[in-house]
């Protein structure tokens, strides 16, 4: 399995992992939520006892104010980097990936079109990989790249990753029904 694929098991895996402790296994509760903070960031959130802090991060990641964070807000965590232990591992994955293909040619700072290409065919493999089509492969990057400046920067790469996380994990969700 490819260190991308590794890091975006671990982000699923860790938030399954709390989400299914009370109630609806696809949801993390306020409680759940604490738990997710307390054990897996331990330094940063260790003393996470103050109830205004924690209901404002639970706020802040309930988009849509149902009382209740599932797998999609869960991945503010990561976006603002805040990053938990097994997560934090997953998470260097993805960094390290990013950095293994940006490198390759010109700014390191940024993957080209040739690097992306490289990256999804090498990361992700036949099922999403497979980047035979130059047409296909353009379009895919021209919608990446949304601030159309021809190259992908790491929080356009974050989005794809998100993206791909959100459909594994949809996937895994319709196995386990």
């Amino acid at each position: 399995m490819s260190d991308l694929k590794k890091g975006m098991c671990l982000v699923i895996t860790t938030f399954h992992k709390y989400a299914s402790k009370e109630g609806d296994p696809q949801f993390l509760s306020k409680g759940e939520l604490k738990d997710l903070l307390t054990t897996e960031l331990g330094p940063v959130f260790e003393n996470c006892n103050d109830q205004a802090q924690l209901n404002k991060i639970f706020n802040d990641l309930d988009n849509n104010k149902d009382g209740k964070v599932d797998f999609q807000e869960s991945s503010c965590l990561c976006k603002h980097k805040v990053i938990m232990s097994d997560l934090m591992k997953g998470m260097g994955l993805l960094i390290a990936t990013f950095h293994k293909y940006s490198s390759k040619e010109g700014d390191p700072k940024f993957l080209s079109k040739k690097e992306l290409k490289d990256l999804i065919t090498a990361e992700l493999g036949p099922e999403i990989g497979n980047c035979n089509d130059q047409a296909k492969l353009n379009e895919f990057f021209n919608n990446l790249d949304v601030n159309k400046d021809g190259k992908v920067d790491f929080q356009e790469y974050v989005t794809l990753v998100a993206c791909i996380t959100m459909i594994c994990n949809e996937g895994c969700q319709g196995k386990k029904k």
